[in-house]
């Protein structure tokens, strides 16, 4: 399993009760809903992939969460 944002493109206000009922049709769980109906994180299965992507055809997307590593940031001494 795999963490996908869901993100609405188009213009207009999405209905968050289709969303979620949709979501949960496709199996799908939520991992952070703050932002719904416009945004959500999702944890997608390989199986359950195009399943969501058939869902939300044209006006959302669906893309990998990316991870970054915070930089290191403290004042080193020169010995």
């Amino acid at each position: 399993m795999a963490n996908y944002i869901l993100q609405y493109k188009g213009s207009g206000m999405p209905d968050p009760q289709v969303v979620k009922e949709t979501l949960h049709i496709c199996g799908v769980s939520i991992i952070d809903g703050s932002l719904l109906p416009h945004a959500a994180l999702l944890d997608v299965s390989d199986g359950e992939l195009e399943n969501v992507r058939c869902k939300f055809e044209a006006d959302w997307s669906l893309t990998p969460e990316k991870k970054y590593k915070v930089p290191d940031t403290k004042k080193r001494t020169k010995e």
